[in-house]
């Protein structure tokens, strides 16, 4: 709500603060994402097999041949993965857009940016839909 506000308010796309609560809003979507993704993984597969975690890594999670027991398809998988991560046999499909941000590589002011924000509100949303339905699916309840 901050971030439309400033918007309205300001009028101006080009403006510090705009740019500054894009990026935040940005990376604290991605950082949710990855963190919602992991917990999931974790809450599937702990009770059978052993998680190193530091080798769980958001390309890992978005694999479908790894994450194939959890609520999301090969499809969403591969979606998250062509926009959040590089991807393909040779790492340059997607836009990169969690380590770009994570890395502050190639993050320019005008890269940064309300479209982005949407996108990524999006694909936040989307995911936490997707771990609702999956428990909702397996007789689970949020209060659980």
């Amino acid at each position: 709500s901050i971030l439309i506000a400033n918007v309205i308010e300001k009028k101006s796309s080009q403006s510090i603060l705009q740019k500054t609560l894009n990026y935040n809003v940005e990376m604290l979507c991605s950082a949710l994402i990855e963190s919602l993704l992991r917990e999931q993984y974790r809450i599937k597969n702990e009770q059978i097999m052993y998680i190193n975690y530091s080798n769980v890594t958001l390309g890992a999670l978005l694999n479908p041949d790894i994450n194939n027991n959890g609520p999301f398809s090969k499809d969403q998988l591969l979606t998250l993965a062509f926009f959040l991560i590089n991807s393909g046999e040779n790492k340059d499909i997607g836009y990169n857009y969690r380590n770009r941000l994570a890395h502050l590589f190639n993050v320019y002011k005008n890269s940064l940016s309300l479209d982005k924000v949407c996108l990524l509100m999006y694909l936040l949303t989307d995911i936490l839909n997707t771990i609702y339905v999956g428990f909702l699916k397996n007789g689970n309840s949020a209060g659980n």
